[in-house]
């Protein structure tokens, strides 16, 4: 099962065992079991999930075990994570942190 926001949204969602696919504005907090920003998504927040593949545009902070940055996302964001693919055309202005050493996470994610 899963659950798609379009259009403008903003606040925050914590939705468990579910994947998310984000279109459109979304502005807030994320959390899921997996998420996935679509190509035309422009998401500014921050996004906590098992799996996380972005294809649009997102600002702020991606916590995950698994980050996928697909050909045509653009990320400016700070990810924390210990599994980050990017492929060939994605744009990463930001950092990328060891999950093991993010002080002050929630660390609820991890396996």
């Amino acid at each position: 099962m899963h659950l798609k926001l379009n259009g403008q949204v903003n606040g925050d969602l914590l939705i468990q065992e579910e994947t998310v696919f984000l279109g459109g504005s979304v502005t807030g907090d994320i959390e899921a079991a997996k998420i996935v920003v679509q190509e035309k998504c422009e998401f500014d927040g921050r996004l906590v999930a098992d799996a996380l593949v972005i294809m649009g545009h997102v600002k702020g902070e991606c916590v995950s075990n698994e980050i996928y940055l697909k050909d045509k996302s653009v990320t400016e964001a700070t990810l924390h994570s210990n599994d980050v693919k990017i492929e060939i055309g994605a744009q990463l202005g930001g950092s990328i942190k060891n999950l093991d050493n993010a002080n002050g996470l929630d660390k609820s994610i991890k396996k």
